[in-house]
Formats: structure tokens, C-alpha cells, sequence
């Protein structure tokens, strides 16, 4: 879409889209949120360097009716959220350490008190029980054994 405005046909170009993107503020950012969800680290990589080309190049401009100060105030909260999430990365990368060596100890124990069922002298109690703990004993397993049907004497190529 090439368009080409005059002068003064520009500034009004720039002015009615000035006013719709006023009235669409709220889906503006809804699209936005929407968007910058998907990819926070490029998100970031884009606040920080407009803060960093703002305050190389213009540092004493204002944009958007802020000035550098008050455009760092307000991207601080994206900051402070990303030193969250670091430190909570970090308490759960410590809790499930925490937990695989909880459940190897509990694995352990676990076992000890399964083969301590199985070496029971009352074979009925320990049967149960086992049955009862999702194991299948010993004896009510399938043999393995599998006979061939008689129709079916050299194999299925044959």
C-alpha cells in the first residue's frame, strides 16, 4: 500500500489517525498485551533499547508527553517483574532438588516396607496387602506361556 500525501494532506492523515488511535487506546492495548505475551524477551530487548536510544541520542526530549525520567518510571514495573520471576526460577529450580531427594529417601523406605510385606510369614496378610498396595502377587500372575492355535502349524507365512 503505497500512498503519497501532500503537505497538508499528511498532516491530516497523521491527525485523523492521532484521533482513532485515541478512541482505540483500550484495544490498542488488549492487542498489545496480546502480542508481547508471546515473546517477553523480545519485549524487553525492545523497552530497553528505546530507553537506551532515548537517553544516548534525546536525552532532553520529550516523547509521548514524557520525559526520559518519567518513561523509566514507568517501564521500572517490567523490571521489578522480571527480578521476580528470576528469584521465584530460583526457588523452584531449589524445591524440586528438594523434592527428588525427599522422594529417593521416601522411595527407599517405601521398598524396605514392601519387600518387609512380601517376606511376611502369614501368606494370606501379605497377599492382601500387596493386592491392597496395587501389586500383583506372585501367584496370580499370567505364567507367560502361550500355545500356538492348531490351524496354524508353520507360521503365518507359510
Amino acid at each position: 500500500m503505497n500512498a503519497s500525501f501532500s503537505g497538508m494532506e499528511a498532516s491530516e492523515h497523521a491527525i485523523s489517525l492521532a484521533g482513532s488511535i485515541a478512541t482505540s487506546s483500550e484495544t490498542t492495548l488488549a492487542k498489545s498485551t496480546r502480542t508481547l505475551s508471546k515473546n517477553p524477551g523480545r519485549t524487553m530487548r525492545r523497552i530497553t533499547s528505546v530507553a537506551s536510544a532515548w537517553e544516548n541520542l534525546a536525552s532532553g526530549e520529550t516523547f509521548a508527553k514524557m520525559t526520559l525520567s518519567e518513561f523509566k518510571e514507568a517501564i521500572e514495573p517490567s523490571f521489578a517483574a522480571r527480578e521476580r520471576i528470576a528469584t521465584l526460577e530460583t526457588a523452584l529450580i531449589a524445591a524440586i532438588q528438594s523434592r527428588t531427594q525427599a522422594d529417593a529417601h521416601s522411595h527407599a523406605r517405601t521398598s524396605s516396607v514392601i519387600y518387609s510385606i512380601l517376606a511376611s510369614p502369614d501368606p494370606k496378610i501379605s497377599e492382601g496387602l500387596y493386592r491392597a498396595m496395587g501389586f500383583i502377587p506372585e501367584t496370580a500372575r499370567a505364567s507367560g506361556l502361550t500355545r500356538k492355535k492348531p490351524g496354524n502349524v508353520g507360521g503365518a507365512n507359510a
